[in-house]
This record gives C-alpha cells, sequence and structure tokens, in this order.
C-alpha cells in the first residue's frame, strides 16, 4: 500500500525569479548590526547607521570681498557622543542568518577585487 500515494517530481533545470519592490522599499545607508540569538532559536539583528552628533553650530570666515572660507574646526560637541539610527529588524532562522552571512562576505570579496582591479589600472595608466 506504500507505494499507491507515492509519486515522482521533476526538479526543474532552471528557476526564474521575478524581483517586485515594496511600497515601502528604500535603499538605507547601515554600517553596523546589533542583535544576537533569541530564546526561540532565531537569529535577531538590527541594521543601524552610526553616526557622530551634528554640532550645535560652525563658523566660517568671510574674505573682504565676501567669499566665504572652508569650514573651521568644528564646534566640539560635548561628550563625543555619536547616534546609532535603527533602519529595519529582522528575525532570520539560523541557516538563512549563515547562508546571507556567506552571501555578503563573498560579494565584499568581489567588490575588494573589484576596487583593487580599479586600483591597478589607475596606477598602470599613462600620463599625459
Amino acid at each position: 500500500m506504500a507505494g499507491r500515494f507515492s509519486h515522482v517530481v521533476a526538479v526543474p533545470k532552471k528557476v526564474t525569479f521575478k524581483f517586485n519592490k515594496d511600497q515601502d522599499y528604500r535603499r538605507i545607508p547601515v554600517n553596523g548590526a546589533w542583535g544576537g540569538p533569541t530564546p526561540r532559536g532565531d537569529v535577531w539583528v538590527e541594521l543601524f547607521h552610526e553616526s557622530q552628533e551634528t554640532p550645535p553650530k560652525t563658523s566660517r570666515k568671510l574674505t573682504d570681498d565676501g567669499v566665504m572660507s572652508e569650514e573651521e574646526a568644528r564646534a566640539t560637541v560635548e561628550n563625543k557622543n555619536y547616534t546609532r539610527t535603527l533602519f529595519v529588524g529582522m528575525m532570520l532562522r539560523p541557516e538563512h542568518a549563515e547562508s546571507i552571512g556567506n552571501w555578503l562576505q563573498e560579494k565584499a570579496r568581489q567588490a575588494r577585487d573589484q576596487e583593487a582591479r580599479a586600483q591597478e589600472e589607475a596606477e598602470n595608466e599613462p600620463t599625459h
């Protein structure tokens, strides 16, 4: 009887993915992450952009003909505080977090290789 309901499923040779952007899609600056494992075994991550506080004011000198100079040293911000602006939080299964992490590392290697090739080409370009 076990074979009565069995069937063979053909595995496709090619899969096509179409990308749709959600109505809330936006590109965000990210230079850090915060999070960790959850009690249920997921990986929680908050993506953020870290920046220094904007000083309350800056000053520039004007020349006699009214041209503004380059910005002088910024007014010091007391305590040198930094702000981490959280943009998105994600809950991932560990295998998905690992897969995405591997993908990011590979893309980072590709970007560094591309940058190194561009730098090498710029150094070897003849000057006129």
